[in-house]
This record gives structure tokens, C-alpha cells and sequence, in this order.
């Protein structure tokens, strides 16, 4: 071996090592670019919105020409702008804001913002996480091309850095990034406090830039109020006279014999929350070795519904559970299904329970807040039923 094979040959633990530590340096760097900069495509209620992070210290929801609210952020300095589109339009006019329609699909924000909030939060953080990366990447690229600068820069320019000054320059960039991140920097302008009425905690520091947005929103909040306030009594009403018939006729549900399995099956929960407390109840009672879901568990399948997975999850009270998506589903649905650890039928038998179970999801998905429908595969359901009785003859 030369002395110049060898030297290249040492030289490559060094140079994996260098690049280590610049990985490690980078990633602070890298990471709060991703935490301030993740950016996706929802609803927010029943109207389309756009999620960013930053680090404003406060979440900002534009409502186009009625105006912005404000709310200090829980995780400041992070904070959010979310902007809704659809409210003030001349297809969706500022009437629309307190319709029935509109307020039946905001309730489930008023009465369950934590699911809301859990939905999206999850979906900026898959993004921040992919912004992150992409920042790491560039700054390795950077790092390449300064430590390469030699090969293609004057003498004069590509002067030797010593380590102090190298030290002494990421330093800087760690403070002024530091710095930025942890002095808030919320939009400047106008902030009208608003008390709305109630004194709803939630609501406390709110405050708007728009006259006209205070007394929508105060008229607003008092429907959604009013609503689920409504709501609820009507699935305490229906839960405590269904579990009361349901008392009275435990001799008559069915139980396995020797040998067998029993499983309760579900379908098109839609996010009621009265059927699904019902059903966790009859599960309980029944005790199933296996619950299987048939899919349509949401109406929408948007990230705000996040809390009624986590209520669908818990009906199996540990069991198996089992579910094949329907149309009003998506692959959001499943996949906060996947993290509540229910099993997601994809075409492949899956066993549970000591039962093999053959299903899939919906080939047709239906658009939120529409009744038309759009192709989620290159199938239709008539050649999905031909694949799986394919598959189930084989075993």
C-alpha cells in the first residue's frame, strides 16, 4: 500500500467524525428552523385553513376582511397563524359565520378544543420534523462547501479559519438564533380586548383588531355555547335511557359457547358521541375477544377530529380492534388510528383474537363538508371485493 493509499485510508475516520460534529451542531439550528416554519392544509370548522408555526408567542386566526383574533400561545414562544378562507367571500358571506350549518360544525372546536388542537399539532409536527430535516441538510451542504472552499476559491478568499474564530462564529449564531426564538414577536398593530360573555376562561385574553370581529365573535361563541350546550343534554338524555334499556336486557345478549369467539362489530360512528359511549358500554358489558369497525368512523376525516379517535379507541377496552375505513375517512383517520394502536386492515389478513380478518379501505373518499366523491385508488369497489374474495380463497 502507498503512503498516499494509507493516508486517504486514515483519513476517512476523520472526516466521518467532522462531519458528526457539524451534524450535532447543526441541529439546533436546524430544529428551530423546522419548529418555526411547518406549514400545512386543514379545517377549521367547516372551512378550509392554512397552518403555520412561527415564534410570535401568540396564535393569530385571520379571518380575512372581518379582521384577526388573538389569543396568547400555550407553548409560547411558539405560536400559530391560522388562516381561514371561505368566511367573507362573496361565496361564503359573513352571515355564514352564524349559520346552523356553520355552528354545528364549530361546536366540536368549543366542546372538545383539546382533540382539535391534539389533530393539528400532530400534523405540524410531522411538518416541522421534514422542515427540520431539509434545514439540516442544507447547513451539512454549507459545512461541505466551506470546508471544500480551498479547491475552488482564491488563495485570498479561502483563508484558513482557526478553531477559536470558527467556535466564536457559531456561538454568535447560536445566541442571535436564541434570541430570536425566545423574544416573542407578535404582529404589531391594533389589539381590542374582548370579554365575551360567560367569562369563558378559554377566552380570557382574547383580543381582535376589528370592532365588527368583537361583536360577531361575542354572538358567535353565545350560539356555539348555546349549541352545545343543547347538544350535550341530548347525549346525556340518550346515554342514560339507552344504558337504562340496556340494564334491563343483559339476559338477553348473546354470549360465546365452547369453542367460540364472539365479536362485536361497528359501523359508521360518524363521531357521535352518544354511540360511542353506548357502544363502549355494551362492550364492557358483552365482552367481546375482538371489535371490528367497518369504517366511516368520522364525517370529514380532518385533523380536528382527532378526539373522536381517541374516544372510537377506547371502546375496545384493550381488546383487538380492528377497522376498515370508509369513505368518510382518510389517511389522516387511519393514521391517528395507528397511533390510538387500532389495526388498520389494508388488503392483508390480519390475525387477532385467534381470528383471521381480511378487509380495506374504502377505494372512493368523500371530500370534507361535500357529498361528492373523489378516487382514492386506481379500483373500484366492485374489483376490491373480486381482490379480497381472491386473497381469502387462497386460505
Amino acid at each position: 500500500m502507498t503512503f498516499s493509499a494509507l493516508r486517504q485510508r486514515r483519513s476517512w475516520p476523520k472526516a466521518l467524525l467532522v462531519t458528526l460534529a457539524a451534524a450535532l451542531a447543526a441541529a439546533p439550528l436546524a430544529l428551530a428552523w423546522g419548529a418555526g416554519h411547518a406549514r400545512v392544509e386543514d379545517y377549521l370548522g367547516p372551512h378550509r385553513a392554512t397552518f403555520a408555526s412561527n415564534y410570535s408567542g401568540e396564535l393569530a386566526v385571520d379571518l380575512g376582511p372581518i379582521g384577526n383574533a388573538y389569543l396568547p400561545s400555550p407553548i409560547a414562544p411558539l405560536g400559530a397563524t391560522v388562516i381561514v378562507r371561505g368566511i367573507g367571500a362573496p361565496a361564503e358571506p359573513t352571515g355564514a359565520l352564524l349559520s346552523e350549518r356553520t355552528l354545528t360544525a364549530y361546536a366540536s372546536l368549543y366542546t372538545d378544543p383539546a382533540g382539535v388542537a391534539q389533530g393539528i399539532v400532530e400534523r405540524l409536527r410531522e411538518q416541522a420534523v421534514v422542515e427540520g430535516a431539509q434545514a439540516e441538510a442544507v447547513l451539512l451542504l454549507l459545512f461541505v462547501a466551506f470546508r471544500t472552499r480551498s479547491r475552488w476559491l482564491s488563495p485570498a478568499l479561502a483563508r484558513p479559519l482557526t478553531n477559536r474564530r470558527a467556535l466564536l462564529a457559531y456561538a454568535t449564531v447560536l445566541v442571535l438564533v436564541a434570541g430570536a426564538v425566545l423574544v416573542p414577536d407578535p404582529r404589531p398593530g391594533l389589539r381590542i380586548p374582548v370579554t365575551l360573555a360567560g367569562n369563558d376562561p378559554r377566552f380570557a385574553r382574547l383580543s381582535v383588531d376589528s370592532l365588527l370581529l368583537a361583536d360577531l365573535l361575542d354572538r358567535g361563541i353565545k350560539g356555539v355555547r348555546l349549541l352545545a350546550a343543547r347538544q350535550q343534554r341530548a347525549v346525556d338524555d340518550y346515554v342514560d335511557t339507552a344504558a337504562a334499556s340496556l340494564s334491563g336486557q343483559l339476559a338477553a345478549l348473546p354470549a360465546p359457547r365452547r369453542g367460540e369467539t364472539m365479536v362485536l362489530g361497528l359501523s359508521d360512528l360518524h363521531c357521535n358521541q352518544a354511540t360511542t359511549e353506548l357502544i363502549t358500554r355494551l362492550v364492557a358489558v358483552a365482552d367481546p375477544a375482538l371489535v371490528i369497525s367497518a369504517g366511516d368512523d368520522t364525517v370529514n376525516g380532518t385533523a380536528a377530529e382527532r378526539g373522536c379517535i381517541s374516544r372510537e379507541a377506547a371502546i375496545a377496552g384493550g381488546r383487538p380492534f380492528l377497522v376498515a375505513t370508509g369513505n368518510h375517512d382518510s389517511d389522516l383517520t387511519e393514521q391517528q388510528m395507528t397511533r390510538e394502536r387500532m389495526i388498520v386492515l389494508d388488503g392483508a389478513p390480519v390475525k387477532a383474537a385467534g381470528i383471521s380478518v381480511l378487509g380495506d379501505d374504502d377505494p372512493e373518499y368523500n371530500i370534507p363538508f361535500s357529498v361528492e366523491r373523489v378516487r382514492d385508488r386506481a379500483e373500484t369497489e366492485e374489483e376490491m371485493a373480486v381482490r379480497l374474495v381472491q386473497v381469502a380463497r387462497t386460505r
